[in-house]
């Protein structure tokens, strides 16, 4: 199942590189202590479709020379100095608080800022 998963985001991804200029996969957000207890196993599935996805932006960088880019807010939320910011909301610990929101718009301009830095003019 796991690898046809990844066939389908794969071939997604390889279609929209053709039609479009540029593509930012935006990974999930961690979830918090809480959500964990009560779902078992969710943090886990989290990463793993985290990893599944910045392979395949990898791969698609690599071999098509495409303008996409992964924009991991998880890997910035979990190496995060200050963990006293709900990046999440703590009431259901799966959606994003307003840090949250703003720490995704900072990422998706830098990973727009190295997108644009690698297009030849």
């Amino acid at each position: 199942m796991r690898y046809r998963f990844r066939r389908e985001i794969h071939r997604w991804l390889t279609a929209a590189c053709a039609e479009v200029d540029e593509i930012y996969v935006l990974t999930i957000a961690p979830t918090n202590e809480e959500t964990e207890a009560h779902s078992p196993g969710l943090t886990a599935s989290i990463e793993a479709y985290n990893a599944l996805l910045v392979d395949i932006v990898e791969e698609l960088k690599d071999t098509r020379q495409a303008r996409i880019a992964i924009v991991d807010v998880h890997a910035a939320i979990t190496a995060a100095e200050d963990t006293t910011i709900p990046y999440v909301s703590p009431s259901d610990g799966h959606h994003l608080s307003p840090a949250g929101h703003t720490l995704y718009a900072s990422k998706l301009i830098e990973a727009s800022r190295r997108v644009a830095a690698t297009t030849p003019t």
